[in-house]
């Protein structure tokens, strides 16, 4: 499992709607999601971005250009 360079906790990188990726850590916590109309439900898994808990994330902060 990967690990954060600077804090050294273990984190998952996760690829984002648009393609970017984004490290979050793990374990991730799986919530069931049941739609209104239909019914059904379906397992999704909720991850905290790392760089919320990360002891040092200014290091890994990009500029908006």
């Amino acid at each position: 499992m990967p690990k954060c360079k600077e804090c050294g906790a273990e984190i998952k990188w996760i690829e984002l709607y648009n393609g970017k990726k984004m490290p979050v850590n793990t374990p991730g916590t799986s919530l069931v999601y049941t739609d209104k109309k239909t019914g059904k439900g379906r397992v999704v898994t909720s991850y905290t971005p790392h760089w919320a808990t990360c002891t040092k994330p200014d290091l890994f902060r990009r500029e908006k250009s």
